[in-house]
């Protein structure tokens, strides 16, 4: 008898505690809610990072995220539909980033900024032209 009602009792208190959680993440999710726009980006590249660092992070990893969008690629442009499908959204990404000058400005800053990290190295210069 005693063992059951300290089963119950470990029960009830497990299941308080669930709720407890549940109660904590709903708070949660409204608070981000309540988070700017630039707040919410803030937070989403930050978590975009994290998985890219989590990507990157050893040599075998990395492998096979670069094997994976290799063959992405490789699905994307197989098929005829596809690659047309594909070129059409790059044309217009591209152009909704050449839209507005301050757009352009941005655009052609980040580009310089990937190839300075490209080329910043006699290594890293060697990779990137293979």
């Amino acid at each position: 008898m005693n063992k059951n009602a300290n089963l119950l009792r470990q029960k009830n208190y497990l299941s308080k505690l669930e709720n407890r959680l549940l109660h904590n993440q709903r708070n949660q999710s409204s608070q981000n809610k309540r988070l700017s726009e630039s707040q919410r980006r803030e937070e989403h590249n930050e978590r975009l990072k994290t998985a890219q660092r989590r990507r990157l992070s050893s040599p075998e990893k990395r492998a096979l995220h670069l094997e994976k969008i290799k063959e992405a690629q490789r699905i994307r442009l197989s098929n005829p539909q596809k690659r047309v499908l594909h070129c059409k959204r790059l044309l217009e990404a591209k152009s909704g980033r050449l839209s507005s000058p301050n757009k352009r400005v941005i655009y052609l800053k980040k580009l310089q900024e990937g190839q300075n990290k490209r080329l910043s190295s006699p290594s890293k210069r060697a990779v990137h032209r293979k």
